[in-house]
């Protein structure tokens, strides 16, 4: 059985996905605290672009750091998409470079045995993946604020051969007006 790719991302209605921290505000409840535990219980692998790598090593590393989710983050295997970041340099726990190209990488994934594969930030390895048909679901937590200039997951896409489809596969409303958009490949 082929292994999920799964992405989340947090969204602004105005389609922002970067720096959720500065425009999320009090958004978690327990609806979307259910929602991100049972997103992460069915995940056995993380993949994870440069830049989220850097936030995330240095910020789940820290002793200080208390979330629940941090022993997760921690422990489940994480595999950094970059052509920057030195295999040596990496000595976060359970954390590796890919060093083959990530389409390949991921389609290989795929066929191993185990629960989803998740993407967590990462915009231009959703992007790429996407694009390559190899994403199985997506998931926007959208906010109810608009954040104006900040960057949006079609900015790193090549839309110029036409729109991408994606078909709705669940949705859900939280107590704040965030809502989860969970899409899958067009039928």
């Amino acid at each position: 059985m082929t292994r999920l790719v799964t992405a989340n991302l947090f969204s602004t209605l105005d389609g922002a996905v970067e720096n959720p921290a500065a425009w999320q505000g009090d958004a978690f409840d327990d609806i979307l605290a259910q929602v991100m535990t049972s997103t992460l219980s069915s995940v056995d692998d993380v993949l994870l672009g440069r830049s989220t790598y850097d936030m995330w090593a240095s910020h789940w590393t820290r002793d200080d750091v208390e979330d629940p989710f941090k022993d997760f983050i921690n422990s489940v295997p994480k595999h950094v998409a970059s052509r920057t970041l030195a295999r040596e340099s990496v000595t976060w726990d359970n954390c590796s470079v890919i060093d083959v190209e990530l389409l390949e990488f991921v389609r290989s994934l795929k066929e191993t045995e185990g629960r989803d594969i998740s993407i967590q930030g990462s915009l231009s390895v959703i992007a790429q993946l996407l694009e390559a048909g190899l994403l199985d679901r997506l998931t926007l937590i959208v906010h109810p604020v608009m954040a104006g200039s900040e960057r949006r997951l079609s900015d790193s896409m090549d839309l110029s051969s036409g729109p991408l489809s994606l078909t709705l596969l669940d949705h859900q409303v939280n107590t704040k007006g965030t809502v989860v958009l969970t899409y899958g490949p067009a039928s």
